[in-house]
């Protein structure tokens, strides 16, 4: 193990270690506890990671895993379709980002995807 995976460090070897003996529920407790843990911490100047967590309801997260499941070809192309009917039912630019195009800043309208 790496030293950032806790090889070198005893207590973080047994913790690791542990999760191999969890069931799924346990899993799923200590993985809502890291979460908490994570969100709960401030971020350095100039830390770059991210860690973003949305709460969606359940028609949410099944649109969710449908568009995950494309491929990126797809996803972009859906992504344009989305952008133009939003545009033209709104009458003006959409002001959502695209997942992809990190330039646009929240509230700002995103460029076109490319289509490929």
């Amino acid at each position: 193990m790496s030293k950032r995976d806790g090889g070198t460090d005893p207590m973080a070897s047994a913790v690791l270690g542990a999760l191999d003996a969890l069931d799924d529920a346990l899993l799923w407790a200590v993985i809502t506890r890291a979460q908490a843990q994570l969100l709960d911490r401030s971020v350095p100047a100039g830390h770059t990671d991210e860690f973003v967590v949305e709460i969606v309801d359940h028609a949410e997260a099944l649109l969710l895993r449908a568009y995950r499941a494309l491929d990126p070809t797809t996803q972009r192309a859906l992504w344009a379709l989305i952008r133009e009917q939003a545009r033209r039912a709104a009458g003006r630019n959409l002001t959502a980002t695209d997942p992809d195009d990190r330039s646009a800043a929240p509230g700002q309208p995103a460029r076109a995807a490319p289509m490929t």
